[in-house]
């Protein structure tokens, strides 16, 4: 448990004041709060009062007793959610009734982190509600602020937002408050500061070319916005196609009363790389972005690989040499796309993998090159075209 120095030293720094600005604020001198923080003395008790009221929290809060943060947090979301199932069915976003609600959950929030101060959840939860209202004030005719109260409201909820991207901890709430940032600053056209801080958001899985594209659509810069939504689609649908893969590699290497599953989620996996080919050469096309193992190529490759390995597991041996030949007319068109871009030299890896993917194709369940399968004359067929390629 906190000692009082270290609550009070805790809660200042929330609320930005230094020692000097506290120490102004109850008439005391700066050392008697540094005093007081480092547990050398305590305030007198006529001090507790106006302490508390400047660092916004209630003298139990201050003083770190009566508190079970985690049972009236869960009272809080509970009487929320109760709140919300009883708003009439036909309420619609931003409508009277609607922005009530959000008011009522502001000032929920707002109370509860009088007497806890750090708790994250209920700054982002706060922040939100803030927003909904300073949004619905801008443009509903349902809700309306003073220019003075929307001020007040939205420096409030800036504050929520950059304690948690200073101070929390949790990795996903640092996300959330950052994406909420950013509609902040939207509301005022702070384009600049928009756009900083959605390069602190992660580039993965779209989450920041989400972000910009926003950014992007709100300043009408149309065309950039939609370069932004094409590279989070390609994104997206290349973590998609590696997620259908290790779905069916775990299907496949259960063991081989599955191995028919196991075809039929390679499928899957190879059609939906397929449309990732198509959007990737409509958009993404660019000679100079660097080649990867998300390379929708490459990706169409594995899957026609694994599924021949698994289709020679049950012996059908026709089946196996559709996908060497699938695979083999796959090789062709990526060894035309690289020779068009002067990339043949550059990624060596790539070239060995066209030439061998017929081998590649079984090597991994019958490690002898003369087998049932290399002996078959279209599979001799295929290893010429990929010669003569070569």
């Amino acid at each position: 448990m906190l000692s009082f120095g270290q609550r009070l030293k805790m809660l200042r720094r929330e609320r930005e004041f230094s020692q000097a600005d506290l120490a102004e604020n109850i008439g005391v001198t700066v050392q008697s709060v540094s005093k007081w923080e480092c547990d050398n003395t305590m305030p007198d008790i006529s001090q507790i009062v106006p302490l508390a009221s400047i660092l916004n929290v209630t003298t139990d809060c201050l003083l770190g007793v009566g508190s079970d943060e985690k049972s009236d947090k869960n009272e809080l979301f509970d009487v929320i959610d109760n709140e919300f199932r009883n708003l009439h069915s036909t309420a619609s976003v931003y409508s009277r009734d609607y922005m009530r609600y959000q008011v009522f959950c502001y000032e929920l929030c707002r109370d509860f982190l009088k007497k806890y101060p750090m708790n994250y959840q209920v700054k982002l939860a706060c922040a939100t509600n803030i927003y909904s209202c300073l949004y619905a004030a801008k443009t509903e005719a349902a809700f309306s602020l003073s220019a003075e109260e929307f001020d007040s409201y939205y420096d409030e909820g800036m504050k929520h937002l950059e304690s948690i991207r200073r101070r929390d901890t949790d990795p996903k709430r640092q996300i959330t408050a950052r994406e909420m940032l950013i509609s902040y600053f939207i509301l005022k056209e702070k384009w600049d500061e928009a756009e900083a801080t959605a390069m602190e958001i992660p580039d993965i899985c779209g989450m920041l070319d989400d972000s910009l594209e926003r950014i992007s659509a709100c300043r009408r810069d149309f065309d950039k916005a939609a370069k932004h939504a094409e590279k989070s689609s390609m994104i997206k649908c290349a973590e998609y196609v590696s997620s259908l893969w290790t779905r069916a590699r775990r299907i496949s290497i259960y063991g081989d009363e599955r191995k028919e599953e196991a075809i039929e989620a390679w499928k899957e996996q190879v059609n939906a790389a397929k449309e990732y080919k198509r959007l990737y050469l409509k958009y993404f096309d660019s000679e100079d972005e660097p080649l990867s193992d998300n390379l929708p190529y490459l990706q169409i490759l594995r899957g026609l690989a694994d599924m021949c390995g698994d289709c020679l597991a049950l012996s059908d041996i026709d089946s196996a040499l559709d996908c060497v030949e699938e695979a083999t007319d796959v090789a062709v068109e990526f060894y035309a796309w690289m020779k068009e871009r002067s990339l043949l030299e550059k990624y060596p890896n790539c070239v060995s993998l066209i030439k061998n993917i017929a081998l590649c194709c079984y090597n991994s369940v019958i490690p002898d090159d003369d087998n049932i399968l290399t002996r078959e004359e279209r599979f001799k067929a295929c290893q010429k075209r990929l010669e003569e390629l070569i």
